[in-house]
């Protein structure tokens, strides 16, 4: 049997819990799932066509490059588990013979989803309603509306234009910053383009989209929170390192930032970051671990996709 090798057990699990199994198997194909790629191997490396790197259940990213394809010589193809390619370093497995590939992004719904549902949650106050609840505190707050409330939008790629659907049909104001902008979808869905600086300052609500680059690294800073409204309330389910979390963490004690949703952090997990584990625990901010793809139906697409990717090369 030849081993597609995988970081990551969301695919390993839902290999095993689908036909998938039964698919690979007819192939000649198994599924190993080994978390750090470090030796010694219980498996016969020589094995080893294809890996899928990502988040392993300890929650570290690992990395594949050049060294991978050394302790795997016959290894042919690599792909990630979801859309971020940040961790695989395309030519340097190039140069080694290996082909790494990305993926279709099959999660910009659930991911916009998801940052809609913690937009709702900040604005209503649903988990510290629900904590006082279960704690026996009958006490009634004010939350907002979000109807005819404004949202900036910061990324309008794929998962940008799903927020921005719900958010049409949510009857809310639209503004999204971009480097580039598809007009007709703008007309069709009432969103007005602005710079990031005007987004800043008129946006009741703030969630960010963007792809982690150099230009994208710690974009929403110390100045950028700065400039927010007075009670804003910010979600990021896009790249942690996009934000600037010590500049957050003052946001939020200021009162800048109202409340904030975090699914993404600069290291993951968070608990040992200094101003990471503090802005996890703090009363103002909804955490969840990087869960964006995180369905059952999105999971099967993936490794469907990955399954049918990697085949041939098996042979």
């Amino acid at each position: 049997m030849k081993i597609l090798l995988t970081t990551t057990a969301s695919f390993s699990k839902t290999v095993e819990e689908s036909d998938l199994k039964e698919i690979l198997a007819e192939n000649g194909i198994e599924v190993i799932l080994q978390p750090r790629l470090e030796a010694p191997f219980s498996f016969d490396a020589e094995k080893v066509f294809g890996l899928v790197a990502g988040h392993n259940p300890m929650g570290e990213l690992i990395h594949a490059d050049a060294g991978v394809a050394k302790k795997f010589t016959n290894l042919k193809i690599v792909s990630p588990f979801g859309i971020g390619i940040d961790h695989i370093d395309f030519e340097g497995l190039k140069k080694a013979g290996v082909n790494p590939i990305t993926l279709p992004h099959f999660s910009k719904r659930t991911v916009a989803e998801l940052a809609v549902g913690m937009l709702f949650s900040l604005a209503r106050k649903l988990v510290s309603l629900d904590g006082a609840m279960k704690n026996g505190v009958w006490e009634r707050v004010n939350g907002q509306g979000i109807f005819g409330k404004t949202i900036g939008i910061v990324g309008l790629g794929s998962i940008g234009k799903e927020v921005a659907i719900i958010s049409h049909g949510l009857g809310m104001k639209i503004l999204a910053n971009d480097l580039v902008y598809d007009e007709e979808f703008n007309k069709k869905y009432s969103v007005e383009k602005a710079g990031l600086d005007e987004l800043l300052q008129k946006s009741d609500f703030i969630t960010l989209h963007v792809p982690l680059t150099d230009k994208t690294a710690n974009m929403i800073d110390e100045s950028a929170f700065s400039k927010m409204k007075r009670g804003v309330l910010f979600v990021n389910a896009a790249r942690g390192e996009a934000v600037d979390e010590s500049a957050l963490l003052e946001a939020l004690e200021s009162g800048r930032v109202a409340g904030a949703a975090l699914d993404v952090y600069s290291a993951e997990p968070p608990f040992s970051g200094k101003v990471s584990a503090k802005l996890v625990s703090h009363p103002d901010v909804i955490a969840t671990p990087h869960v964006g793809a995180f369905t059952p139906e999105i999971r099967y697409t993936i490794s469907k996709k990955i399954c049918d990717e990697f085949a041939p090369y098996s042979a």
